[in-house]
C-alpha cells in the first residue's frame, strides 16, 4: 500500500519524511521515467536519508526493468555519467545504481 497519494509530488515536499516516503513508493511502483528525478535527488538532496532512499528506488527500478531490457542504452549511459560524477561519500547507494545499469564500464 503506498504511503503517498502522488510519490513524484511527495519528492518535492519540504519535510524529510514525505520526500523519503515518495522515494519508497517509487521504489515499488516507479518506472524508468522516474530515474532522472531520483538520481538528481540521490546526488543533491540535503538529507542523507532521502539521498539513500532515492538511490535505492532508482536501483530497484533498474533491477526490475533490466530483466525486460526496456531501458535504452543511451539512458543507461547518461545515468552512469551522473553516478560517476559524484563522490561516493555523498551517497554510497549509488553503487547499487551502477550495478543495475548493465554496462561493462559500470563495474
Amino acid at each position: 500500500m503506498p504511503e503517498t497519494k502522488d510519490p513524484v509530488t511527495a519528492l518535492a515536499a519540504a519535510d524529510i519524511p514525505t520526500r523519503a516516503a515518495g522515494a519508497r513508493d517509487l521504489s515499488l511502483s516507479g518506472g524508468p521515467e522516474h530515474v532522472d528525478r531520483l538520481l538528481e535527488m540521490a546526488t543533491t538532496d540535503k538529507s542523507p536519508g532521502v539521498r539513500l532512499a532515492c538511490a535505492a528506488a532508482a536501483a530497484d527500478i533498474l533491477s526490475r526493468d533490466r530483466l525486460a531490457r526496456a531501458i535504452p542504452e543511451e539512458d543507461r549511459r547518461r545515468w552512469l555519467g551522473v553516478v560517476q560524477g559524484v563522490d561516493a561519500g555523498v551517497n554510497t547507494g549509488l553503487f547499487q545504481v551502477a550495478a543495475g545499469l548493465n554496462l561493462p564500464e559500470a563495474a
